[in-house]
């Protein structure tokens, strides 16, 4: 077993779209996704990584007065 030397915090739009990249062609192990019902955070890891992939939050746009 490899000891995990960095985490990597990476946004997605899409959370269960993406993980079949990084479980299945990168080989990296699930360790945990969250919340259960609709997942927004899992984090993986492997070859000596840790990765949080977070799906990314809207970000309101600010408005200017007029």
């Amino acid at each position: 077993m490899t000891d995990t030397r960095a985490e990597i915090r990476l946004p997605t739009t899409e959370l269960r779209d993406d993980l079949p990249f990084y479980t299945r062609t990168l080989k990296m192990r699930l360790d945990m996704i969250y919340p259960a019902d609709n997942p927004e955070v899992a984090v993986l890891s492997g070859h000596g990584l840790r990765l949080r992939i977070e799906k990314a939050r809207r970000r309101r746009r600010a408005r200017c007065a007029s």
